[in-house]
C-alpha cells in the first residue's frame, strides 16, 4: 500500500513536500509544531525541506532532548522510486548543527533494503554526525493508523525502536 501522494520523481517533489508537512505534523502533534518549508540556512546557500519545533513534554521527542540537540527536527523528503542512498543521508546530516539540532527524519517512498538503510543511519550516528532515521510510505501509514487510534504509546515505541537501532 502506498500513500496517495504524487508519483515518485523530482518534478513532483514540491507537491509531495507540501503534503508531508501536514502528514508529519498530524502524526507527531503536539510534539512537533510550527512547520517551516524550505528553511534557508548558510545565508541561503542551502535549504532544509521542512523543519519542526520540538515542543514535546513527554514521549520519544521529549526523551531525545536529554540526549541529542533537538530543538529543531530537520526533515528531508525524497520522492524517489529507489531507496535513498549515501548522498541523501549525507545531505540530511549536513543540515545538522549543535544549535539547529542533530536529529532528523528522511521521508521517502520506499525502502527495499531496510538493513542497509539502518546501517547507513547508524554510520552517521557512529561518526558523531547526528541521528536520523528513515520513514517510508509503509511507516507513515502505520504511524497514521496509530494516530487515528490515539495510540501515542505505539508511536513512541515505534520511534524508540528506530532510535535503538542507531545506538546499539
Amino acid at each position: 500500500k502506498k500513500l496517495n501522494i504524487p508519483p515518485p520523481g523530482d518534478r513532483m517533489e514540491i507537491n509531495s513536500n507540501n503534503l508531508m508537512v501536514g502528514i508529519i505534523e498530524a502524526i507527531f502533534y503536539p510534539n512537533l509544531i510550527i512547520p517551516r518549508k524550505e528553511e534557508r540556512i548558510h545565508n541561503g546557500r542551502k535549504r532544509i525541506d521542512i523543519t519542526y519545533h520540538n515542543a514535546a513534554k513527554d514521549g520519544f521527542f521529549e526523551y531525545i532532548t536529554h540526549h541529542i540537540p533537538s530543538a529543531t527536527i530537520i526533515t528531508e523528503c525524497k520522492n524517489y522510486e529507489e531507496d535513498p542512498k549515501n548522498p541523501e543521508i549525507d545531505q540530511l546530516s549536513g543540515r545538522f548543527s549543535p544549535r539547529r539540532g542533530k536529529f532528523g527524519i528522511l521521508v521517502c517512498r520506499n525502502v527495499t533494503d531496510q538493513s542497509l538503510m539502518d546501517q547507513r543511519c547508524k554510520d552517521t550516528a557512529d561518526d558523531e554526525r547526528g541521528f536520523m532515521f528513515v520513514l517510508d510510505d509503509q511507516d507513515i501509514l502505520q504511524l497514521l493508523e496509530m494516530k487515528k487510534l490515539n495510540n501515542d504509546s505505539g508511536i513512541n515505541k515505534f520511534l524508540m525502536e528506530k532510535y535503538k537501532k542507531l545506538i546499539m
